[in-house]
Formats: C-alpha cells, structure tokens, sequence
C-alpha cells in the first residue's frame, strides 16, 4: 500500500458537477418535449388503431427512459456537488483551518 497522497482539483470537480446538473435539466426538457407531443390512434388515422397504440406506447416508455436519464444525471451531479465540499473540508481540517 502506497502512503502518497492523490491530489484533487477541487475546482474543475465542481465545474464537473455544474455541467452534469445543467445536462441534466437539458436532457429533462426533452423529456418534457417528448411527453407535451405524444400521438396516438387518433392522430394516425382510423385506420390504423392498433400502430398509433404502439406509437403512443413507445414514445411514452421513451420519454420515461429520458427522465430516467436526466434524473440519474442530476443524481450523479448531486453527488460530485458532496464529495467537492468533502474534500474541501478535508482540505482546510489538514491545513488545520478547523
């Protein structure tokens, strides 16, 4: 086991965070897109029922799909946010500014 110690650019981590969270609420505006234009039978014709169930369907499992996406994104970004100020405050507790 090594006894170095590993470096950790705080900064650019929180940059990182910062554009996760802002991925995030990209990709959840498409969800939101997604779910603002669902079509279904009635708008591919009468006669063509059970395809505008199916297209329906599918874009409604592809916008949960996307907000599961952007949620996990977020999740994700959430946690970098945490161990950033960890570490900071790992940082300043070594350098002994309690």
């Amino acid at each position: 086991m090594s006894s170095e110690n590993v470096g950790v650019n705080t900064g650019e981590l929180g940059r990182l965070a910062s554009e996760l969270l802002e991925s995030g609420g990209v990709v959840g505006g498409s969800a939101q897109v997604v779910a603002e234009n669902l079509i279904g039978a009635g708008e591919v014709g009468s006669h063509y029922p059970v395809e505008g169930a199916a297209l329906r369907a599918g874009l409604e499992a592809l916008g949960a799909r996307i907000a599961g996406w952007s949620g996990a994104t977020v999740s994700a970004a959430e946690s970098v946010a945490v161990s950033v100020n960890r570490q900071g405050a790992a940082d300043r507790f070594a350098a002994g500014e309690q």
